[in-house]
Parts: structure tokens; C-alpha cells; sequence
């Protein structure tokens, strides 16, 4: 099942990871930062829309339709 899920490019990000450490740790920070801002979002200045997906929370967007 490993193999399934890595496959053989675990090794290579491994490498990456003992050769530019801190260049690895900026790139999970953001893409984490992306995803909690995506899912959660901050209030925004317009209006009660708190930012995050906009689906059905009855301000009028919709969600892929």
C-alpha cells in the first residue's frame, strides 16, 4: 500500500527536504495557510460574508451551480 501511495518519488522528496529544509517548511506553511484560509476565511470589510466557501450560507452565492 505504500508503494501504492508514494511511489517512487518518496525518495526524491525526502532529498529535497535534507537539502533546502527551510525552503520545504515555507512551502507547507503555505499551502496550510491556503487551505485554512479557503476553509475558515476572515470577515471580510463588505458586509457579513465571512470569507470561506460559499455555499448556501444565504447571502445569494452559490456553490458550482
Amino acid at each position: 500500500m505504500r508503494d501504492f501511495l508514494f511511489g517512487n518519488w518518496e525518495p526524491r522528496c525526502l532529498a529535497l527536504g535534507k537539502q533546502h529544509p527551510l525552503q520545504v517548511l515555507a512551502a507547507v506553511l503555505a499551502m496550510a495557510t491556503l487551505a485554512i484560509q479557503l476553509a475558515f476565511g476572515r470577515p471580510g470589510s463588505s458586509g457579513g460574508d465571512t470569507g470561506g466557501f460559499d455555499c448556501g450560507d444565504g447571502d445569494g452565492g452559490s456553490c458550482g451551480d
